[in-house]
C-alpha cells in the first residue's frame, strides 16, 4: 500500500507538471504490483479520462467504483466518463 500510496503521488504530481505518459508509466509500475488497489484503479482511470481517453479509462474506474462505491469523487468521474462516452 506504501507503494501504492508512493506512486499516486509521483503520478499526480506528474500530471500536474503536464507529464501524464510518465504519470501513466507510474500508475502502471504501481497497478502491476497491486492490480486491486481501487485507489491505483481510481487514479488510472482519472489519468486517462483527463487524457481523453475515456474507453480506455472505464473499465479502472467501473472496478474501483465496484470496490469503493462510496466514494463520492469516484462516482464523478465515472458519471463523466459515461457522459463522454454518451452512455
Amino acid at each position: 500500500a506504501e507503494d501504492g500510496a508512493l506512486h499516486r503521488a509521483r503520478a499526480g504530481a506528474l500530471t500536474a507538471l503536464g507529464r501524464s505518459q510518465d504519470a501513466l508509466r507510474s500508475l502502471e509500475q504501481a497497478l502491476w504490483a497491486a492490480p486491486d488497489d481501487p485507489d491505483l484503479q481510481h487514479a488510472m482511470g482519472q489519468t486517462l479520462a483527463e487524457l481523453g481517453r475515456h474507453e480506455a479509462a472505464l473499465p479502472f474506474l467501473e472496478k474501483a467504483a465496484t470496490a469503493t462505491p462510496a466514494d463520492a469523487a469516484l462516482q464523478r468521474t465515472l458519471g463523466r466518463t459515461f457522459d463522454a462516452l454518451d452512455r
